[in-house]
């Protein structure tokens, strides 16, 4: 009896053994670990530098962790909480924050409006602010949205 006991439980213990085996091959092939070169940043960034580096600095002040992107695309690899796309091209500012919203749902999207007739479409875009501004405005701005002192 107590040979039997033995036997099943060894069976038992070669039975798991293998499944184990086979479920460590199965993840080798087919989970892909996370992606090491996602780096994550508070807020994005793009606009002509005049208007980037007050934010900049203003935001770094605060503790905000920042990247920046040299084109209207979200850059490759990114995470972000919040985008803040100031150039003096609203197509591009648009488009940032279009594919930004795709890139990282729920980000805080703003985008500054230099034509009052573009307005309705960044607002039909779900662009949280949309302020017509020039630069000094704009920062005064987004100032009173994230807390910090221009």
């Amino acid at each position: 009896m107590t040979a039997a006991i033995l036997i099943a439980t060894l069976g038992v213990l070669a039975f798991g053994a293998f499944v184990m085996h086979r479920l460590d091959q199965f993840a080798e092939k087919n989970i892909t670990p996370p992606s090491p070169q996602i780096r994550a940043c508070d807020v994005l960034l793009f606009g002509p530098p005049n208007m980037v580096e007050p934010m900049l600095c203003a935001l770094q002040r605060q503790g905000l962790t920042c990247c920046r992107a040299d084109s209207p695309q979200v850059p490759a690899g990114t995470r972000f909480e919040a985008v803040l796309a100031v150039s003096e091209d609203d197509m591009q500012n648009l488009l940032l924050c279009h594919e930004a919203g795709h890139a990282s749902p729920g980000a805080f999207l703003v985008a500054r409006c230099n034509h009052l007739s573009c307005q309705t479409v960044f607002t039909d875009a779900h662009i949280h602010a949309v302020p017509c501004a020039e630069p000094e405005a704009f920062l005064r701005e987004m100032g009173g949205c994230f807390h910090f002192d221009t």
